[in-house]
């Protein structure tokens, strides 16, 4: 039995090491402040006519700011107004503009680029 001993130790000391590497790798959040359903954040366009500021919000800030302000739309950050409701936009991936998606807003094709656009 002695001499299995120092070779216990090793498998133990080795599956404690792949143990710890897998436990970090798969702990790691692949989507920081996002999630898997927007990896790229939340995107908006500012309603209001005179700004129609293009933006992008993390998971995380829209959760602190629900949690603040129970209720309220989202300011946009160019002109601090949300009477309006900031409008739902998708992310052209060619000319990367934004575009209302949404109800009733079913968008195949980039209205600035004209290129088809892809989920």
């Amino acid at each position: 039995m002695d001499r299995f001993g120092p070779l216990l130790g090793i498998v133990v000391v080795v599956a404690l090491v792949v143990a710890g590497v897998w436990a970090f790798t798969h702990s790691s959040d692949e989507h920081g402040d996002n999630n898997a359903d927007f990896p790229d954040g939340i995107h908006y366009l500012c309603a209001e006519a005179d700004c129609g500021h293009e933006f992008t919000i993390t998971v995380k800030q829209r959760a602190e700011y629900n949690k603040a302000h129970y209720g309220e739309s989202y300011p946009c950050p160019k002109c601090n107004r949300n009477e309006k409701n900031p409008i739902r936009a998708g992310r052209c991936k060619n000319c990367q503009r934004y575009f209302k998606v949404g109800r009733g807003a079913a968008v195949t094709t980039c209205p600035h680029c004209k290129q088809p656009v892809t989920p």
